[in-house]
Order: C-alpha cells, then sequence, then structure tokens
C-alpha cells in the first residue's frame, strides 16, 4: 500500500509554492557542466571508441585548446549518473585530455526512443 502512495503523483511541497517562473523555469532544457565520472557510454550503443584515429586526434587537440563546444547529449540512468547519447567521441577524447567536467543537455528518453536517436546522431556524424 505504501508503494502506491509514493506513485500517485501528489506535487511535492517545494514544487507548490514555486513561482509560475520558476516552474518555467525548471521545464527549460539546460546545459549542466556534470563531473566526467558520472557519465557511461550508453549500453546500447552500436559502436565503439577503442583507440585514437586521426581525426580523432585533431578533436583532442581541438579540446584541449578550447574545451568541448557543443554539449553531449545524455539521459539519466537508474542506477545513478547518466548515458551518453551523442558525444562518445567527445567524451573520449576530453577523458584522455584530463577534462574533469562536460557540457551536457540532460533529457528523458525511452530505451526505443534513445535506440533512435543514438543512429540518427551518428547518421548525421557520417554525413557531415
Amino acid at each position: 500500500m505504501a508503494g502506491n502512495v509514493k506513485n500517485m503523483g501528489l506535487t511535492s511541497l517545494d514544487d507548490l509554492f514555486k513561482s509560475e517562473e520558476e516552474r518555467q523555469q525548471d521545464s527549460r532544457e539546460r546545459i549542466l557542466n556534470i563531473p566526467i565520472e558520472e557519465l557511461h557510454p550508453y549500453a546500447r550503443q552500436p559502436y565503439s571508441v577503442e583507440r585514437p584515429t586521426p581525426d580523432l586526434v585533431r578533436l583532442m587537440d581541438s579540446i584541449e585548446q578550447v574545451g568541448v563546444a557543443e554539449p553531449l547529449i545524455v539521459r539519466p540512468r537508474t542506477e545513478g549518473g547518466y548515458e551518453i547519447l551523442s558525444g562518445h567521441r567527445r567524451d573520449y577524447c576530453a577523458r584522455v585530455v584530463g577534462l574533469q567536467t562536460l557540457p551536457v543537455i540532460v533529457r528523458e528518453y525511452t530505451d526505443d526512443e534513445a535506440d533512435i536517436l543514438v543512429v540518427d546522431y551518428s547518421i548525421q556524424r557520417y554525413e557531415a
């Protein structure tokens, strides 16, 4: 019975006392800087970055000089941290050059949506 009460969808006390502007701000997408140890590869990722290729070395040089210019797209993991849906190469390069945090956009996706997005992001990268 207690489990059912938790899932009733009641508004929290904090949310009851927020202004409409604060509620709208909470719903807006934001770029966050997340500690790199909280970022994990997407479990169903169809490819992996195993060794530095010439284009990855160029990306590492860029990240080392100016940082990560485009945020990664991630989703929350049930066990904590975030799964990377877009940005595996940037994550790899940032780790190699020793960055401690990465800019990310956190979005909620189902497994099916995530699968489609991972493939779509990969196709877009190869078409560029």
